[in-house]
């Protein structure tokens, strides 16, 4: 049978009290830069957190109620802080705009914190900021962008180009000291400088003085980086000026660009017809090449042509990627003698989803028909057979066969 052994041993457990006390982070003193905003204008708000607890927060997330009269504009409304240990503080910037009916007075702008301890457990609150909005002086000095261009619809990657703003003092009094910088994109999608960049100056322009209702252009020559994709550029437009007081206006305006990559086909008769008669059908076949850096999405391929009868002239391609190519073989008869016209129409989508077209041009010769010759009538038949037969008289008479 078995035996049974045993045996005990002593082991230490350390035993901690409970810990007491929370972390407890309050929103401090916000102050606004400038300190006084008005409806349209943009500002800094600087926000003091401060955590009157005695557990360090963690995960701190402090973000901005929408709805108000306030729009977070760069980063967003939301800004966040690795650890707050117990009594620090903290300060957290944000960059707002005025709504241009936002009604003067004061407004409160409310922001919710969010927190957690060591020990993973989550605290919330809510908590606000006054803000005061004055109204709008009617005789401040106000400058907008009416309007630009760049001389076409689209650009391309490459292209230098020159953009032309409109900027106009929409105030009552006289903007002086203005300058007009061109920042970097901010937007969905694209930026602005980098891809698309100032030539032969800066990027700052700089007005001497605007009078109210005048407005003056202001123009950059600039140029599309080579490897650009196409899209919509955003440039964002900084407009900085003071009044005759010597007050600091600050605005900022974005306006887009649209930027196009070109598509580069080569349309060429593979097999060009040695000879074409009128009325004879022939074999033609054309060679679609996509010569460009890019894919392009080829749809119909199809002949057009005033002196041709065509038959089987069109065709779908498909997507080709570059360095690749699609064949046409089609039939042609020409309808006259002469010089004559065939016209090759490639249809692709473009990059931004649109039908679009090229077409080429070639031009051919077409012969006539032959005539057959024809058959001599009866008094010819009978006439060369008298002269015949007169010949051969006088070759004999002159012995020279008959």
């Amino acid at each position: 049978m078995g035996r049974l052994y045993t045996a005990s041993e002593t082991v230490g457990v350390a035993v901690r009290g409970a810990v007491s006390g929370r972390p407890q982070v309050v929103v401090g003193p916000a102050t606004a830069h400038p300190a006084s905003v008005s409806p349209g204008d943009q500002f800094e708000l600087d926000v003091t957190l401060r955590n009157l607890g005695d557990r360090t927060a963690r995960n701190l997330l402090v973000s901005l109620a929408t709805g108000g009269p306030f729009a977070p504009l760069g980063e967003g409304n939301t800004r966040s802080v690795a650890t707050l240990g117990a009594d620090q503080a903290v300060t957290v910037t944000f960059t707002l705009a005025v709504d241009a009916n936002a009604k003067p007075g004061a407004h409160s702008q409310g922001l919710s914190l969010e927190y957690e301890d060591w020990s993973g457990e989550r605290y919330s609150s809510q908590q606000s900021v006054g803000l005061m909005v004055t109204a709008r002086r009617l005789d401040e000095p106000l400058l907008l962008v009416t309007g630009y261009d760049t001389g076409q619809a689209e650009l391309s990657p490459g292209q230098v180009f020159t953009l032309t703003l409109g900027v106009r003092n929409v105030g009552g009094q006289r903007a002086v000291r203005a300058l007009i910088e061109l920042d970097t994109g901010q937007g969905a999608g694209a930026s602005g400088l980098g891809v698309i960049a100032p030539l032969g100056s800066s990027n700052v322009k700089h007005l001497p003085a605007v009078e109210p209702g005048e407005e003056r252009v202001v123009t950059q020559r600039m140029a599309v980086d080579g490897s650009a994709l196409s899209g919509a550029y955003l440039l964002q437009v900084d407009l900085s000026y003071e009044d005759e007081d010597g007050a600091a206006y600050q605005r900022s305006e974005v306006i887009s660009l649209l930027v196009l990559r070109p598509t580069f086909l080569s349309i060429e008769l593979l097999d060009a017809p040695a000879g074409l008669t009128v009325g004879q059908e022939a074999p033609i076949a054309v060679d679609i090449t996509n010569v460009g850096r890019y894919s392009v999405n080829v749809t119909n391929t199809w002949l057009e042509s005033e002196d041709f009868d065509i038959r089987e002239g069109t065709v779908y391609i498909g997507p080709l990627d570059s360095g690749t190519s699609g064949t046409l073989d089609a039939w042609v008869t020409p309808r006259r003698p002469g010089e004559v016209s065939l016209w090759v129409y490639v249809g692709y989508i473009d990059d931004f989803n649109r039908d679009r077209q090229v077409m080429r041009e070639f031009r051919l010769t077409a012969a006539a028909p032959e005539t057959p010759p024809t058959p001599p009538t009866a008094p010819e038949q009978e006439e060369q057979g008298l002269l015949s037969r007169i010949v051969r008289f006088l070759r004999a008479l002159l012995g020279l066969g008959g």
